[in-house]
């Protein structure tokens, strides 16, 4: 499973690879958005804490599931850290304008997702990634400095971190620095009047709508997203962060509202599932619900919604969607591919998420 940065070419093509003239294109967006990423290496254990998902009070906590932690490791750091004394408030927002993309460490058991008894060996590699979204990102070249010093100080004093997991790390190479322009395109192939097939891959907890996700899981009943409400989700998140005018996410929004087949659209396949997952407040030491849904399902667009739905998707790979982002759970990724002819039963397996 890939952890660099998302990616959705806006490009069409044919069969052949050639480009396809009249093709349905998406418009070009510019977001404030950035990634900086780190390759780090392990020079101790990591033990996350508790290991196995051992249970608290009959429950267990965060099962592998390495978002949480993460955020727990680092938000202390953000906000007491004195690399950013002069600019921490900028830091601290609902939503946050920061967010941690944390190693999915994800295993091809339907349950869990994550592995369980996973501590880090001395000299493990691995990869972070800070999200700066907003007039936070616009200003990441200067922020450079004081950020990369946060993460190198937290992995020197492992000691000085409360919650979350206990372990040394130090940089392999220098970070980068990812603007949403210099993404790199995925290939597709769509042409214009074309229905596709859509595939969404829940890598960490989907929660939209989560009073009726866990309402429809306590029935024993599979909880399935609507499709436009994650839309609406991401773009709630882009207005919240001004990571595009609101001009820009107006235009997208009723371009979404237009497309009225996005609340019809077929569910061809799909193998989520509610994964309940608590963590520890470290705060208060109360346990928390983090649960969502997990795993993939195909969708059967016609192009209208397609082309709707096409851009806003694209920077919900950037944004997430959901509850509990600064906690790592929304990330999701997107395929899309021509819709087979015949009949959508001969629809290949999904992966496993």
């Amino acid at each position: 499973m890939s952890s660099g940065a998302p990616c959705f070419d806006t490009e069409k093509t044919s069969r052949s690879g050639e480009s396809v003239a009249g093709a349905c294109k998406a418009p070009t967006l510019d977001p404030q958005l950035v990634r900086i990423e780190f390759d780090l290496v392990c020079t101790s254990e990591h033990r996350f804490q508790p290991m196995g998902g051992a249970p608290v009070s009959g429950r267990h906590i965060d099962l592998g599931f390495k978002g949480s932690v993460w955020h727990n490791r680092l938000d202390v750091a953000f906000r007491s850290h004195p690399a950013l004394a002069n600019c921490r408030h900028r830091f601290i927002g609902d939503p946050t304008p920061v967010w941690v993309e944390s190693p999915l460490d994800a295993t091809d058991a339907q349950e869990p997702p994550f592995f369980e008894a996973n501590p880090y060996p001395p000299r493990h590699a691995f990869q972070i990634a800070l999200v700066l979204a907003g007039p936070l990102a616009r200003e990441s070249e200067q922020l450079l400095e004081p950020i990369t010093r946060v993460v190198v100080d937290t992995g020197l004093h492992p000691e000085a971190c409360r919650h979350g997991f206990f372990g040394g790390y130090a940089l392999a190479t220098l970070p980068r620095v990812r603007p949403w322009s210099a993404a790199p395109a995925q290939p597709f192939t769509v042409l214009e009047g074309h229905s596709v097939v859509l595939t969404l891959n829940f890598d960490t907890m989907m929660r939209v709508e989560t009073r009726a996700q866990l309402r429809e899981h306590l029935q024993g009943r599979t909880p399935i997203p609507r499709l436009r409400r994650i839309a609406e989700s991401v773009l709630e998140r882009a207005a919240a962060l001004q990571v595009l005018p609101m001009a820009e996410i107006e235009r997208l929004h009723r371009a979404c509202v237009l497309a009225a087949t996005i609340d019809t659209a077929p569910i061809l396949r799909h193998n989520l599932h509610y994964h309940d997952v608590w963590r520890q407040s470290p705060g208060r030491g109360e346990l928390q619900p983090i649960g969502g849904v997990i795993g993939a399902i195909s969708y059967l667009l016609d192009s209208t919604a397609w082309t709707a739905l096409q851009p806003v998707l694209r920077l919900g790979q950037w944004l997430r969607a959901g509850a509990k982002i600064n906690l790592g759970l929304g990330r999701f990724r997107v395929r899309v591919e021509p819709a087979p002819r015949g009949e959508s039963t001969n629809l290949p397996n999904l992966p496993s998420s």
